[in-house]
């Protein structure tokens, strides 16, 4: 388990960032591993909209896989090491 969220915090969050985007652009950005699109300018409102939210997504989501390992596991699981 703790290599399940050790690769949580290890993966980038990838992003395409163009001066044209339209469905078919953005198709081929996910198709690659791109979890955003963001078409410029690149705004306030588009980091807050887009790159924010998934990252504090991410960051539920692992804490939630470490209450369940932690909980499973009774405590005897070493929690991963922090990123910074």
């Amino acid at each position: 388990m703790n290599e399940i969220i050790e690769d949580m915090y290890m993966h980038p969050l990838m992003v395409a960032y163009s001066g044209l985007v339209n469905d078919d652009v953005r198709k081929k950005c996910y198709e690659a591993g791109f979890k955003v699109v963001i078409e410029s300018p690149l705004t306030t409102g588009h980091i807050k909209d887009f790159i924010i939210s998934n990252l504090e997504s991410r960051s539920e989501s692992i804490n939630t896989v470490k209450k369940e390992v932690l909980k499973s596991s009774h405590g005897h699981v070493k929690p991963p090491r922090p990123l910074f």
